[in-house]
């Protein structure tokens, strides 16, 4: 029994091991690091860039020969002739010199296309890292959340004790006990949303993640580390030269290019050189002689020139050259939307940071109402609502500045997203 207990345990421990959580606090970096491992986007986007790649490769093979090789056997009989066998052994040879263009035009659209999929990839991690940014975030926003509700609580419920202590020495109505009852009630409601909001979070960054949903993942808290602001003026320079959205409105106009060149060599000759070798005897022994006699050869060259082909190839040519217009278009709109995103992810930053400062200095006097408000109420100065407001209110302030630190790391965010960049 003790040996196939052994056994067992020696077979599940790794996956236990496999499925636990993990042993230290994830940083930023670190999950962002991960997503890029298992994020599926990415990995389609790889995939997507190979056969890019790969396709480049197909089209370099039409300036390479096509050479084959042949080998038969055959054994037949008539009625009047005797029995006969025939081996045979061939190679045949094929190479295209013009085909109107159209090889160097699949090339050129090819390696447009390839560039297509590099951008694409460029843009699939900077929105996945911009994703993982906004859910990191997220979750310590509830995290943070989370605590300022439960101080909350914990004030709510020594304020209540000091109203019934001042209520059985008869400083106090029944009515500030029933207010501070009130208020604790209304923490507790709000407290119970916060635990929920941050099992959500955690829910949503695992999903980013690839980790399973249910997995208790804890995070490296730099909410308020805010750094050095960039230089977004060479920043912006920068993007509109080098940003993944233009480079692939760029390559689907050389795209377009390469498409309109193929439809025009459809009106070109194209000139195809052939040769072939094939040697057949009744005896297979006699191939050593493969050289030497029972051979053929034969060198040709073929030019095919196009006189009507129902107007199809003039159909594709006009077509084409709308699709490049298209193109060019929309290479000159993409520029104007990267420019438009980047001017409002910079206005969004500065309004994050003004609030930020805004609400910070509010935290600060909210904080010694507070503190005034419940010594004044010691000493029967101030009334127990007054109290009352100056907690809410201290609270309300506290929320408000854990919200205005994501709102800022958020646009932050936002503005390295409409850049183009993939840094963290």
């Amino acid at each position: 029994m003790k040996r196939i207990t052994f056994f067992l345990l020696t077979l599940l421990l790794p996956l236990i091991l496999s499925s636990s959580p993990l042993s230290h606090p994830l940083t930023l970096k670190e999950c962002i690091e991960l997503a890029l491992e298992k994020n599926e986007d990415m990995l389609n986007a790889q995939a997507n860039l190979r056969a890019a790649k790969a396709n480049v490769l197909g089209a370099w093979s039409a300036f390479l020969p096509h050479l084959n090789s042949q080998a038969s056997y055959s054994r037949s009989k008539n009625w009047s002739f005797p029995e006969t066998r025939s081996y045979a052994i061939g190679f045949s040879l094929e190479q295209s010199i013009y085909n109107g263009g159209s090889n160097l035009a699949n090339i050129k659209y090819q390696r447009a296309n390839r560039r297509w999929y590099e951008e694409q990839l460029k843009l699939t991690k900077s929105l996945l890292v911009w994703e993982i940014k906004q859910k990191y975030y997220g979750l310590l926003r509830a995290k943070r959340l989370l605590q300022v509700r439960g101080d909350a609580v914990k004030r709510s419920e020594e304020q209540v004790k000091k109203a019934e202590n001042l209520y059985r020495l008869g400083s106090v109505t029944i009515s500030d006990v029933l207010k501070a009852k009130v208020q604790l009630g209304k923490d507790r409601l709000a407290l119970i949303d916060a635990k929920n909001q941050l099992k959500q979070s955690r829910s949503e960054l695992n999903h980013t993640l690839g980790l399973p949903l249910n997995s208790p993942t804890e995070i490296v808290d730099d909410l308020e580390k805010i750094g050095e602001e960039a230089d977004y003026g060479k920043l912006i320079k920068q993007a509109l030269e080098t940003h993944p959205e233009i480079l692939k409105a760029e390559a689907e106009m050389n795209k377009a290019e390469g498409t309109l060149s193929m439809a025009k060599g459809g009106r070109l000759p194209r000139l195809t050189l052939s040769g072939s070798y094939s040697w057949e005897n009744e005896k297979a022994s006699e191939a050593k002689n493969l050289f030497d006699r029972d051979y053929t050869w034969r060198i040709g060259g073929t030019v095919t020139l196009p006189l009507f082909d129902g107007l199809s190839t003039k159909a594709n040519i006009n077509q084409a050259k709308e699709g490049l217009v298209n193109a060019r278009l929309r290479l000159k709109q993409t520029k104007r939307k990267v420019q438009l995103d980047i001017q409002e992810a910079l206005q969004n930053l500065n309004k994050a940071q003004e609030s930020l400062e805004v609400t910070k200095e509010s935290l600060s006097a909210a904080r010694e109402d507070l503190r005034l408000a419940q010594e004044k109420y010691k000493l029967g100065s101030v009334t127990m609502l007054e109290v009352l407001d100056a907690q809410a209110s201290y609270s309300s302030i506290q929320a408000g500045w854990i919200e205005a630190l994501y709102a800022y790391r958020l646009a932050q965010a936002e503005v390295e997203k409409a850049l183009g960049l993939s840094s963290y």
